[in-house]
């Protein structure tokens, strides 16, 4: 594995301005560019490439799994399924392992995941969160309002024998 060092080695780039044709220098981990008085620094990843004008930015990109520069999907071992995140990955493990981590304080129902408990409860508090913009219907989840708003939408199918318009092709 290569350190963080390492990886900037791998990663020269010089880099010109279009006000001038200064060239950029690497310099710890960062690259900076001399504009007459003012120095912009640019920090790059050496995983991926991407240049960042702040440390912050820098910083908190470096710790996201996602940051590939091989753009390789993410494979689980037992079904082949690709993703796009470590993440993603270690959340639809669970589906092979059955492991049910949280659980309801009021009933005896479990979930795989805290947001599908977060949703679960809301039947019990009775809290819909989410309402439709074009009526009045709330709902629990994210899911069941995408659902809903479709009927609001036009009629996608239309027969060619009787010219009538349906939203389902069946």
């Amino acid at each position: 594995m290569l350190i963080k060092k390492q990886l900037f080695e791998n990663f020269a780039v010089t880099r010109t301005t279009p006000e001038c044709d200064t060239k950029a220098s690497r310099h710890h981990g960062g690259y900076f560019i001399k504009r007459g008085a003012n120095i912009v620094r640019e920090w790059a990843c050496g995983k991926c490439r991407q240049t960042f004008v702040s440390q912050e930015a820098f910083t908190e990109h470096e710790g996201l799994p996602s940051c590939r520069s091989d753009n390789k999907s993410f494979v689980c071992e037992t079904c082949g399924l690709e993703l796009k995140s470590m993440t993603r990955l270690k959340r639809h493990r669970l589906i092979h392992t059955g492991e049910l981590r949280y659980s309801c304080s009021h009933c005896a129902y479990r979930a795989r995941t805290k947001y599908a408990l977060l949703v679960h409860e809301r039947s019990h508090s009775g809290v819909r969160p989410l309402s439709c913009s074009h009526c009045a219907a709330t709902f629990f989840n994210s899911s069941n309002l995408a659902s809903h708003k479709r009927r609001h939408l036009p009629p996608a199918y239309h027969c060619q024998l009787c010219e009538r318009s349906f939203r389902f092709k069946e």
